[in-house]
């Protein structure tokens, strides 16, 4: 699959290259102050529409509409573009449930703009729920793709925190936070995946382990980065590899440029060789790390660690996602929004 047929979560864009051998060289800059497209003004949390309980995942469609996992809510709602209230598209009970239509602490969320599916982690139901948005009774009825609620054995998953959809292969990928590992459900099938990352002696701090990962980005080769939240970086695993390769962070907990704190979200580029963002959830900044860099920089939020409510500040930045022009949109957690920041431009820039 071409690069251009890539959209939603895995889109990526072309952009020129330039090879500079002398410096840290940055490729795009963004406006340092949000603009607020989804969730309250005034950090204010609820049940209506217009705010959230705990927004954990967000995907964008090519129309900047905006799929928000509403996880205290037992819900999923799409904000469209401009839009001042969201509207319900999964959870008909904000107490949960179990049936089609419903939601217990939904997490991570998929969307397959080409095929018009969405994926959820339904997960304290211990189920992947699959839906068609072709569909146009709200809310929607899913097909349950993967339940282990009657058997949680050691080959399946235990609390579902980000899921992804390969196309090409119709294979699944499941971060499974519960046992810190990422499995790989292949070719549809719906039992005995395959764990592809972590899990070999449970939560652990080698590059063979994890420690409560909670969000992760799978490239174009099927390299799987994880934000590997408890122990304070970013790792890579390759397609068949036996342990990770960090790339980011694994300095010990910090808010130097060289550590992170509890990173909660990453996400890939990889029409530049590969630059990594990060949701470094509790320096309350996202940061751009380059290839083979030592150390990041911050593109939003804070640069001494400091919380706060402003367009310019972030309280828990969980999330981050990009759309098809790049804009960095950011779920702000315990402020209950979404914050988008404009891409400024596309140059680059080196000291």
């Amino acid at each position: 699959m071409s690069l251009t047929q890539r959209t939603s979560d895995d889109i990526v864009l072309h952009v020129s290259n330039q090879t500079i051998t002398n410096g840290s060289c940055y490729y795009r800059n963004w406006n340092r102050t949000g603009v607020r497209v989804a969730g309250s003004s005034f950090g204010l949390f609820g049940t209506s529409l217009k705010y959230f309980q705990l927004p954990t995942d967000i995907s964008i469609d090519n129309f900047y509409n905006v799929y928000i996992s509403d996880t205290f809510n037992n819900r999923i709602v799409l904000w469209k573009q401009n839009a001042n209230i969201g509207q319900l598209i999964v959870g008909d009970n904000i107490l949960g449930g179990n049936l089609p239509n419903q939601l217990n602490n939904p997490n991570g969320i998929y969307l397959d703009e080409i095929n018009q599916h969405l994926y959820v982690c339904d997960s304290s139901n211990y189920r992947i729920q699959k839906y068609s948005l072709i569909q146009t009774s709200l809310p929607l009825n899913g097909t349950t793709i993967i339940d282990v609620s009657a058997n949680k054995s050691a080959y399946q998953y235990g609390y579902c925190q980000s899921v992804y959809y390969d196309r090409q292969n119709n294979d699944l990928y499941v971060l499974d936070i519960s046992n810190s590992r990422v499995l790989l459900y292949r070719n549809g099938t719906t039992d005995n995946p395959l764990q592809i990352a972590g899990g070999n002696n449970g939560a652990g701090e080698t590059l063979s382990d994890l420690y409560n990962p909670v969000g992760f980005y799978v490239d174009q080769n099927l390299t799987v980065y994880i934000a590997d939240k408890y122990n304070h970086r970013i790792v890579k695993w390759i397609k068949n590899s036996q342990q990770g390769i960090l790339v980011a962070g694994g300095t010990g907990q910090g808010s130097l440029k060289n550590q992170l704190n509890y990173p909660g979200g990453v996400y890939v580029d990889e029409t530049d060789g590969g630059t990594i963002y990060i949701a470094d959830s509790y320096n309350q900044r996202i940061q751009q790390w380059l290839v083979n860099s030592t150390e990041g920089r911050t593109i939003a939020g804070s640069e001494n660690g400091t919380a706060g409510m402003y367009l310019n500040q972030f309280n828990v930045p969980a999330k981050i996602k990009f759309d098809k022009d790049f804009n960095l949109y950011v779920i702000d957690a315990n402020n209950v929004r979404i914050l988008k920041f404009n891409l400024l431009h596309n140059g680059y820039g080196c000291h």
